[in-house]
């Protein structure tokens, strides 16, 4: 956290009451059910005997040594949602318009879902392509997961 030249300022500020009222108030902006409130995931990990530099096993026959799994998490979050987004994915098959969201998490649970690679958002598939760079506010770090449709009902 930057420090302010005035010592001063900002020091009736209190974290923990900042940081329950926000988590209060996405919480509020989340579906009541909880299965369509947002799912954080990670896929799991596979782990070869032999593994070259890329990390692939010299012989595809050969089964992982161990398998690594995630559970799937879910923590307050606020989502910005874009389902038409000013520019177009363009591949060489063509053009793609695909919806976007733009999740908000505090830092308390940022490290819960830091590593996922997925979410889903009302059952609907989004990889999450990367996370933002952090916004302070004194004691409280704020995060931004950037998040893209994968598949969508």
């Amino acid at each position: 956290m930057a420090q302010p030249e005035d010592p001063t300022f900002g020091a009736s500020f209190d974290a923990d009451v900042f940081r329950s009222k926000i988590r209060d108030t996405m919480r509020m902006g989340l579906p009541s059910a909880t299965p369509e409130a947002p799912i954080f995931r990670r896929h799991m990990e596979r782990d070869f005997q032999i593994d070259d530099p890329a990390r692939n096993p010299y012989d595809w026959t050969d089964a992982p040594t161990s398998t690594v799994t995630y559970v799937d998490v879910q923590v307050p979050v606020a989502i910005e949602f874009s389902a038409r987004p000013a520019g177009s994915l363009n591949t060489v098959l063509g053009e793609f318009d695909v919806s976007r969201a733009v999740i908000t998490v505090l830092d308390v649970d940022y490290e819960q879902i830091r590593y996922a690679d997925e979410v889903l958002l009302g059952g609907n598939r989004y990889r999450i392509q990367f996370t933002g760079p952090p916004i302070g506010l004194f004691s409280v770090t704020v995060f931004q997961m950037y998040a893209e449709a994968v598949d969508e009902s």
